[in-house]
């Protein structure tokens, strides 16, 4: 299961061309990005998404930019399993270093 932290300093957008997952905003609630859909995830309001098969290929597009970076440093490659929840504390202190406030831990599958 790969995971993007909560946040509400960026704002973007995701779209889910092979697997699924699951997009979620403190205010729209859970939505589930199939191929040909976009699932919105808007600044200043807490959102997050989380894959939700052993695999998927999602375009992501965020604002403003830096996050990449975030995503080098707290991601992991895709060939390798993820050991147990990730660490919310440790998302905390890199989101810091690139503008990324993270608000809580990503939603559960």
């Amino acid at each position: 299961m790969r995971t993007r932290p909560s946040s509400s300093s960026t704002a973007g957008c995701a779209s889910c061309s092979a697997g699924t997952a699951t997009a979620a905003t403190t205010r729209n609630g859970r939505r589930d990005p199939g191929p040909g859909t976009l699932a919105v995830l808007p600044r200043r309001i807490p959102h997050a998404f989380v894959v939700t098969s052993s695999t998927a290929r999602l375009l992501t597009l965020v604002t403003p930019a830096g996050f990449e970076q975030f995503v080098v440093e707290a991601g992991s490659p895709a060939d390798a399993p993820m050991e147990g929840p990730p660490d919310v504390a440790a998302l905390t202190a890199m989101g810091a270093r690139y503008g990324v406030r993270v608000v809580g831990p990503p939603p559960v599958p």
